[in-house]
């Protein structure tokens, strides 16, 4: 009886070797983008405004928190504690220069839609900014205020 099992495992075990043995692994190659997180700037205050944005962008100014840039298509600049007139000052300076900007309100399902009340009152969740080739989305949080700015056509 010791035998039988000691050669059901044994050939068990060729079987699985020989199976191994022709199973090839086909790699799928993946288009890749690489995220770069800047370090902070040499000057000690955080980060640095991205060297990469566009001069026709303003700067918005604050406490950046971090910088991820995806392969020069996209960059995701954190700011905290940005006061919400910063905020508005900067919205009225692109639209001076000329970008269109559409007001956010985010609605959940399962919870009471009061954006139509949150819109009266001029309270949005993010601006989506554009002007031209330039796409950029500016979402406001009392602690982090997070800015996206599209180096290319975001839909590709």
């Amino acid at each position: 009886m010791k035998g039988k099992w000691l050669k059901s495992i044994a050939g068990l075990l060729i079987l699985f070797f020989v199976l191994s043995c022709g199973i090839s692994a086909d790699v799928e190659e993946r288009d890749t983008q690489a995220t770069t997180i800047s370090l902070p700037s040499d000057s000690g205050i955080g980060f640095a405004w991205p060297e990469s944005i566009p001069e026709d962008i303003p700067v918005l100014e604050g406490d950046i928190d971090l910088v991820m840039e995806a392969s020069g298509s996209h960059i995701r600049i954190f700011y905290r504690n940005l006061p919400k007139r910063q905020v508005e000052q900067y919205l009225d300076q692109l639209e001076k220069e000329g970008f269109d900007l559409e007001y956010i309100v985010y609605t959940r399902e399962g919870f009471p839609d009061n954006s139509e009340e949150r819109t009266k009152r001029g309270e949005y969740d993010a601006v989506d900014i554009t002007k031209g080739e330039y796409h950029m989305r500016l979402e406001y949080g009392s602690d982090t205020t997070t800015y996206d700015i599209y180096l290319t056509s975001p839909t590709r």
